[in-house]
């Protein structure tokens, strides 16, 4: 293994329908909580080139590529390619490839990209591997590019059922909330 590549924690999730449909639901939740794809503030050229890192299913590339020019260039990394859409569904500027972002990116990613777009990373991430992450999908911009970031803020959820049908669910839902919230032992709080 190489000197600055760490070795990434299990994925806690699924790679199945279900998983699908709980990416695809979150992605949904985050545009209509933000109202955007990308921040309105972000410039970009006609031709920008866009990576996303754990891309999962790939929706929020695919509904981007809807809005963005023929000539930019979108790509998805993730570490497992088994959620990718089919690549006969794809624009012709939309790529997928299997890439552990826990590793270094090859010398052809390096200083590529105009926007990185992570989100829902932070479940994957400790105290030992934070860095190495940061530090590997941060070579892959390049000089003054953007980097947009969404996490959900795990501490402040509260889950409330509407009705007394879904009091169960709304009860699992906290307790893996709670569970969410506690230091694991390699935790640094």
């Amino acid at each position: 293994m190489a000197d600055n590549a760490v070795e990434k924690p299990d994925y806690v999730f699924n790679r199945d329908f279900r998983s699908s449909i709980r990416l695809n639901y979150n992605h949904w939740i985050m545009k209509s909580l933000t109202g955007y794809l990308l921040h309105p503030k972000i410039q970009y050229p006609e031709d920008v080139a866009i990576a996303e890192v754990a891309t999962g299913t790939g929706i929020w590339l695919q509904e981007l590529a809807q809005h963005l020019s023929p000539k930019a260039k979108l790509i998805g990394f993730d570490s497992s390619p088994s959620q990718f859409p089919h690549g006969s569904w794809l624009p012709p500027n939309l790529n997928f490839t299997a890439h552990d972002c826990f590793q270094p990116f090859p010398a052809h990613h390096l200083g590529r990209y105009d926007i990185v777009h992570v989100r829902f990373v932070v479940c994957v991430l400790n105290d030992e591997v934070a860095e190495a992450f940061l530090r590997n999908i941060m070579t892959l911009l390049k000089p003054g590019g953007y980097l947009q970031w969404f996490e959900s803020a795990v501490m402040d959820f509260e889950v409330h059922a509407p009705d007394a049908a879904t009091a169960a669910s709304a009860d699992a839902a906290n307790r893996l909330v709670k569970f969410a919230r506690q230091p694991t032992a390699q935790s640094s709080s």
